[in-house]
C-alpha cells in the first residue's frame, strides 16, 4: 500500500505561506543552499516561480533570499 499523497492543481492554488515560514526556511537553509546555492538571483526567481503559485509568496521569497547574494548587500 503506498502512502504518498498529492495534492491536485486546483487546491494547490489555495496553498500559501504559513506564519512561520522564516522559522521553517532557516531550518532548511543548508539543505537549500547545498541544492540551489549555485544560482544565479536571476535563476533563483525562476525556480521560486516555477515552486509557487502564489505572487504574494513569490514575492516575499525573492525578497528573502536576496540576502544570499553580495549584489544586495550594502
Amino acid at each position: 500500500m503506498s502512502t504518498k499523497k498529492a495534492i491536485d492543481d486546483i487546491n494547490l492554488e489555495k496553498v500559501t505561506l504559513p506564519e512561520d515560514w522564516e522559522k521553517i526556511a532557516e531550518q532548511l537553509k543548508p539543505m537549500l543552499l547545498k541544492t540551489y546555492g549555485n544560482l544565479t538571483y536571476e535563476q533563483a526567481c525562476v525556480e521560486v516561480d516555477k515552486n509557487f503559485s502564489d505572487e504574494d509568496d513569490r514575492l516575499i521569497i525573492k525578497e528573502y533570499i536576496k540576502q544570499f547574494y553580495p549584489e544586495f548587500q550594502e
